[in-house]
């Protein structure tokens, strides 16, 4: 028997509140003094769920990770109208002020628009290394150069408005995010197209965060190490590109065949993304792992 389809909002705020997707943190036993501690910041309309990966990867060399939820997303998903630029950064910060009072040494990774504020939280206090994953600081569309007028006029961008629910990838895509949905069921396409959209000023509050992120990117003083998907249609890799002069200190760029679900173990990417990481942080947690 086929379990009737819910509202599009409803289902995804009901998704978000399992244990998997809230904030949480991998700490080994022992005094901080001497550890290193690594902040992981996750993407828009994401959850912490994206950065577990990553989270334990570095937790098995011997670093504490912290991995929260910005605002109006995860678990407070149904706030994520009212939620604006200000308060994701504010919150950020407030995060990583707290993170790096606690640990002498710090490694901060962002992905997607949790690169975003990644940049910005660097930008404040610096790290001992950034890395940065698909970082959001322009919306891949042509359109948004209209948001700060048409957040007056449209109501809401339907994203997955034109969606191919046959094509491999896209469902590659919802097997990862939102494995419990039937696309094959017509009614499920219908939700999903029509009433998945997001508000308007919501998008134009994601595009004002992306551009503080820019704008911060050339006061970060740390060393800066930026992973970026080949195929990625979410943040543009020529986007990406044009922003690495911004950094002082770039100390690697790797652009690789991969899409935006960069982070996921479960993607074929995810192995190169593991090395990298590892790589590039490896002065850092030769240190941790004596910890």
């Amino acid at each position: 028997m086929t379990t009737a389809i819910r509202p599009w909002e409803t289902l995804v705020i009901d998704y978000y509140q399992q244990s998997q997707f809230q904030p949480f943190a991998l700490e080994h036993p022992g005094a901080d003094e001497g550890r290193l501690g690594a902040m992981l910041m996750h993407g828009f309309t994401g959850s912490p769920a994206e950065m577990r990966p990553l989270a334990q990867l570095l937790s098995d060399q011997g670093v504490n990770c912290h991995v929260p939820s910005h605002p109006g997303m995860a678990g407070d998903i149904a706030n994520l109208a009212t939620t604006t630029a200000r308060m994701w950064r504010e919150h950020a910060l407030e995060q990583w002020s707290e993170h790096t009072s606690r640990y002498d040494r710090t490694l901060l990774i962002g992905y997607s628009m949790g690169g975003a504020a990644a940049v910005q939280m660097a930008a404040h206090v610096a790290p001992d290394l950034l890395i940065l994953i698909s970082p959001f600081f322009r919306i891949n569309d042509r359109r948004a150069f209209i948001l700060p007028l048409a957040r007056h006029m449209i109501r809401e961008f339907r994203l997955l408005g034109s969606l191919d629910f046959d094509d491999p990838h896209v469902r590659e895509w919802f097997m990862a995010a939102l494995p419990d949905l039937d696309l094959d069921d017509p009614e499920t396409r219908r939700v999903v197209r029509e009433e998945s959209g997001i508000a308007s000023p919501v998008i134009d509050e994601l595009r004002k965060f992306g551009a503080l992120g820019r704008r911060d990117a050339t006061n970060v003083t740390a060393p800066v190490v930026v992973i970026q998907g080949h195929h990625d249609s979410v943040v543009n890799p020529r986007h990406t590109r044009e922003s690495l002069d911004r950094f002082q200190r770039l100390q690697a760029y790797h652009e690789i065949p991969a899409d935006h679900l960069i982070t996921l173990d479960v993607r074929p990417s995810w192995p190169a993304v593991r090395d990298l990481v590892l790589d590039e942080a490896s002065e850092l947690t030769k240190v941790a792992a004596r910890a």
